[in-house]
């Protein structure tokens, strides 16, 4: 077999696997992709926030190839697949699973995202559109 249809064949597969989208339960639940600017979170244990995930330079972005990215300024700190599904239960309607972390729940309302820890006493991540 010509090697060089090999290479080619190998190269229409990878970009085709990697440029694919991916799935989302419906049209509303794609408002998560973009970048967000992150503001402020509460909650936690003692109700008052104060968690260290992200600071006031941080932001992050979600892709509609499914990639998580963190900023602090203009250095990308994290890059990880996420996946998104329904959320049966609560006020948040959406829930993101983003690999090596626990998984949130998650709302847009317009320009707002909110990002909660789906765990007890878990943390509220506020973020804005950019």
């Amino acid at each position: 077999m010509n090697i060089k249809l090999i290479f080619f064949t190998l190269f229409i597969l990878i970009t085709t696997v990697s440029c694919k989208k991916i799935d989302t339960p419906d049209a509303e639940a794609k408002a998560i992709f973009g970048q967000w600017q992150y503001n402020f979170d509460s909650g936690g244990f003692s109700g008052g926030g104060g968690s260290n995930l992200f600071d006031e330079n941080s932001w992050i972005e979600f892709t509609e190839k499914g990639y998580y990215k963190v900023y602090k300024g203009s250095s990308k700190k994290e890059k990880a697949r996420f996946t998104i599904i329904k959320n049966e239960t609560g006020s948040f309607k959406y829930i993101v699973w983003v690999k090596g972390h626990s998984s949130y729940k998650y709302i847009v309302d317009g320009n707002k995202l909110l990002l909660a820890e789906d765990a007890a006493d878990g943390f509220i991540y506020a973020f804005t559109r950019k």
